[in-house]
């Protein structure tokens, strides 16, 4: 499983081998690191390491053993998947009530990332589009579900990816 460590370590030479020493340890494979470099206080510097590991009880071990070392870990945990979906509405969107569409959305737990308008007139059909994310597929099935019937109400075309 993905797991995200986000650690305070002291920019010197040496520092991140240290602590990256570890997860090889307890059978982390790394995926990426970032130095937050702009986020930069004093002499600490924010790292962010993501890495995979087949045992989450393994990430107690890796805590444990960082910490030892006097790096402080500000999160560490299992990252969560993030399922995205394209969603476009076609047709009298606004003059339809569009905050009641995207209320009917949030109602599943899905989060509404960016919406996107083309309007020439009120009274014309504008284009609407949604890119959703939620923590599973089958959340976000449940919204284009929910999309449809709101769809056929409102007299809306409707296309997702």
């Amino acid at each position: 499983m993905r797991m995200i460590l986000e650690i305070e370590l002291a920019d010197e030479p040496g520092q991140l081998i240290k602590a990256l020493e570890p997860i090889s340890k307890f059978g982390g494979n790394i995926r990426e690191i970032a130095h937050l470099r702009d986020q930069k206080k004093g002499n600490k510097l924010p790292v962010v390491i993501t890495f995979d590991l087949d045992r989450q009880e393994d990430l107690d071990r890796i805590k444990h053993a960082i910490k030892n070392q006097n790096v402080l870990i500000t999160n560490a945990g299992p990252v969560k998947s993030i399922c995205k979906k394209t969603v476009i509405l076609v047709g009298h969107v606004f003059a339809t009530n569009i905050k009641d569409t995207i209320d009917r959305i949030l109602e599943k737990k899905v989060v509404v990332k960016e919406v996107t308008a083309r309007i020439k007139r009120p009274e014309e059909v504008s284009t609407v589009k949604f890119q959703l994310e939620a923590e599973t597929e089958e959340k976000l099935d449940e919204t284009v579900e929910i999309l449809r019937r709101v769809g056929a109400e409102k007299n809306l075309f409707l296309v997702w990816s």
